[in-house]
């Protein structure tokens, strides 16, 4: 009896929860410049979200036209014209990292892992994902160096990297976006925690919504559809990782990031050294930020440090946030609009040019190191201008 009288009163609290984020949810499929066009990851059980295998979608932008977007077969982003299964040319770069490096608003063919590649006449593998933090590249690290042997590693640095390796849900548009997470156990062990639960959001055709008209009859099918079975997953979910966190089943994230640091670049570091692979740690922050915070804690020594963001800050007329954005934001529209601050495809090039002059430095080969000309020769001057 007393289970009767809670479920009614609970349950109804709870379908208006659902229906209300439902309504959430919808409008933000209907709101015009914001998410993919299509389904273009997937659940993974490690990754918490991965590239879906052979995936084609669209980046959509505020204003113009969205940027398309292709992954390849192993889910890896390559240009548009590509096949999904083409040879790769040694060398070999392997870059891991996450919007920055997977080149959010930018084609895939002016992002810095693939100009990488084409500057040293070799082959890129962009393992770079949106969202993606410290804990996602170590598995990637984990799975991807032992399986393809590159000849280069590059590894970006971001404070938000570590920031993210240590929540266990990653930034979302909408829903619950589960991630693996550092814990420190108790042998002060630093470890990896896998996802909590499967999130579902991957698993219902959303996108499909953007283009139907709005209206009653069509949030009606959306709910029935995606939003109650959805989120009834989802709230399932959260059910369970709360309990378990209660119980202690489930260990709390560790509050120490320098040493989510420590152990998790010293670790990709380690793989690498193991396969022969020649590791570049590639610095970034915030756009119009100079310090790099947290990158006194990487492992010194092993590694060769980019400093991408000093070289960005290098080619401004004047070194200032203002002009950093201006240089190197996503603009549109007229009066120009900044509709993403991810890198540009100038900012792209520079990035790539000063991984590549310090492979051509280290190895003391300043001659064939990429030059103004060259630069100039694709459309890209020396000193970034507005975009």
């Amino acid at each position: 009896m007393a289970l009767a009288i809670i479920g009614t009163a609970v349950v109804p609290i709870w379908l208006a929860a659902v229906t209300w984020e439902s309504v959430r949810i919808y409008r933000f499929l209907k709101t015009p410049g914001t998410g993919w066009s299509s389904r273009a990851h997937r659940p993974d059980p490690e990754l918490g979200y991965a590239p879906r295998s052979g995936a084609r979608s669209t980046q959509l932008l505020a204003i113009g036209p969205g940027v398309p977007m292709h992954y390849d077969t192993d889910g890896f982003r390559i240009p548009l014209a590509a096949p999904d299964n083409s040879e790769k040319n040694k060398p070999l770069i392997l870059a891991l990292g996450c919007s920055f490096t997977h080149g959010d608003a930018t084609p895939a063919e002016q992002t810095y892992p693939f100009l990488v590649g084409r500057m040293l006449k070799g082959s890129a593998i962009n393992a770079g994902c949106g969202a993606y933090g410290l804990a996602q590249m170590l598995v990637l690290a984990r799975r991807l160096i032992p399986l393809h042997l590159p000849d280069y590693l590059l590894v970006q640095y971001s404070p938000w990297l570590v920031d993210r390796a240590v929540t266990p849900f990653a930034r979302s548009q909408f829903g619950r976006l589960t991630t693996p997470y550092f814990f420190r156990n108790a042998r002060g062990e630093t470890l990896l925690q896998p996802p909590a639960f499967a999130t579902p959001l991957f698993d219902y055709p959303t996108s499909d919504y953007r283009r139907t008209p709005l209206s009653a009859r069509d949030f009606g099918s959306f709910y029935l559809r995606i939003g109650l079975p959805m989120l009834t997953r989802e709230h399932l979910g959260m059910l369970s990782f709360r309990l378990r966190r209660i119980t202690g089943l489930l260990p709390d994230p560790t509050t120490d990031p320098s040493r989510v640091i420590e152990t998790a670049y010293a670790e990709i570091l380690q793989i690498a050294a193991a396969h022969n692979v020649r590791p570049m740690i590639v610095l970034l922050a915030e756009p119009g930020q100079r310090e790099t915070s947290g990158s006194n804690h990487l492992p010194a020594g092993r590694s060769q440090l980019v400093d991408a963001q000093a070289a960005l800050f290098s080619h401004l007329p004047e070194a200032t946030p203002k002009a950093f954005l201006r240089a190197y934001g996503h603009w549109r529209g007229s009066p120009p609009m900044l509709v993403d601050s991810h890198p540009n495809a100038a900012a792209h090039r520079v990035v790539a040019e000063a991984i590549v002059q310090a492979i051509h430095s280290s190895e003391g080969d300043q001659a064939t190191a990429p030059s103004t000309s060259e630069s100039s020769a694709t459309g890209m001057p020396e000193r970034a201008q507005n975009q």
